[in-house]
């Protein structure tokens, strides 16, 4: 007999209602997928999350429907100007090749352009 936590229901055994109220499935419109999904990533703490929009068997027009639904609807709230959230927050260093030519140090050696010669100023 399996005791509470992961896998106290063997998969196998769980029907689509359990599925869902044990949070390995969200399904629903896409308001429901959104506040579901945005919970998830909250309480788990997570910056990426894989996604399965074909499991089961559904007709091909369905997961276009699926998928045409979550990149119009959910996806966008959680996207902040086109980038993932991963990418909101600030960063350390340089964001791209012009940053770094207008902000480096002018005093600082320049890397030799042929293995053999040797680092200069």
């Amino acid at each position: 007999m399996r005791s509470g936590g992961y896998r106290s229901i063997a998969p196998e055994d769980m029907n689509y209602d359990m599925l869902i109220e044990n949070r390995w499935l969200i399904a629903g419109s896409p308001e429901t997928v959104r506040e579901q999904l945005r919970d998830s990533i909250e309480q788990l703490g997570t910056g990426r999350v894989i996604l399965s929009f074909t499991t089961g068997v559904k007709p091909r027009w369905m997961v276009d429907k699926t998928l045409q639904l979550f990149s119009e609807q959910v996806l966008p709230h959680f996207r902040g100007r086109g980038r993932a959230l991963v990418d909101e927050a600030p960063r350390a260093g340089y964001t791209n090749r012009l940053e770094y030519a207008v902000k480096r140090r002018e005093d600082a050696l320049r890397p030799p352009r042929s293995r053999t010669a040797s680092w200069s100023t």
